[in-house]
């Protein structure tokens, strides 16, 4: 199975993309992750807007690519695939393409950003797809 090339500076390993991540938004993104199998379960941050979940992989290329599904308590209704590129260990960036995938463009964020470890993650959402 291919590694994703998201490493730890100090230890050249590969690192983990679990835990909570957050937009410049601060749209909150609890994310699970196992192997190559990414899970996620995402809020806007005004609690209402939209609320998803996100279920894929990480190829060969070390993009994540997948899909996700807008549910309650958001009021959007969305669904579409997504594509988005590791930046360093701490960010994960939307990419519009990938050869004959496409982020959908109803997909709510462009950039995640890995929250630190001291914020308060409480209120998001738990709920891996599927």
């Amino acid at each position: 199975a291919p590694a994703c090339p998201v490493t730890e500076p100090a230890s050249g390993t590969a690192a983990t993309l679990a835990g909570a991540w957050r937009s410049p938004a601060g749209d909150r993104f609890i994310v699970h992750h196992e192997g190559t199998r990414i899970v996620w379960s995402a809020l806007a941050a005004d609690g209402t807007r939209w609320a998803h979940d996100f279920d894929g992989t990480i190829v060969e290329d070390g993009h994540l690519v997948g899909s996700f599904r807008d549910r309650a308590p958001g009021t959007a209704q969305r669904q579409g695939s997504v594509i988005l590129r590791p930046d360093g260990s701490d960010t994960l960036v939307v990419v519009p393409s990938r050869g004959d995938q496409r982020t959908s463009p109803t997909f709510p964020v462009q950039r995640l950003a890995r929250t630190p470890a001291t914020a308060p993650v409480a209120d998001a959402p738990v709920r891996p797809s599927r």
